[in-house]
């Protein structure tokens, strides 16, 4: 499914897969879940719900996998008043 702009949901349509190398460019920071590895490389990435998608003005940081301690949930605000957030990604 698709999320439109306005919160709706949709199916997701063949114009809805080839619009996104309108929206997403290589090498943009986003954020989800991988979905299904193919064998020719290609991955098939889902982002469900808003706090997924394009992150704009952050930027990455690679951490030893001993320093992270796993979580049931991604997300953690670091400062709310900032709008200051962090995403823990555990596969890359």
């Amino acid at each position: 499914a698709v999320t439109l702009p306005d919160g709706e949901r949709r199916r997701r349509t063949r114009d809805d897969q080839n619009a996104m190398r309108a929206a997403f460019a290589e090498g943009d920071l986003v954020c989800c879940e991988v979905q299904a590895a193919h064998r020719d490389g290609g991955v098939a990435l889902h982002a469900r719900g808003t706090r997924y998608g394009k992150l704009a003005g952050g930027a990455t940081v690679y951490v030893h996998p001993s320093v992270l301690k796993r979580s049931r949930h991604p997300f953690c605000e670091l400062d709310a008043d900032l709008g200051i957030g962090c995403v823990v990604g555990y596969n890359g």
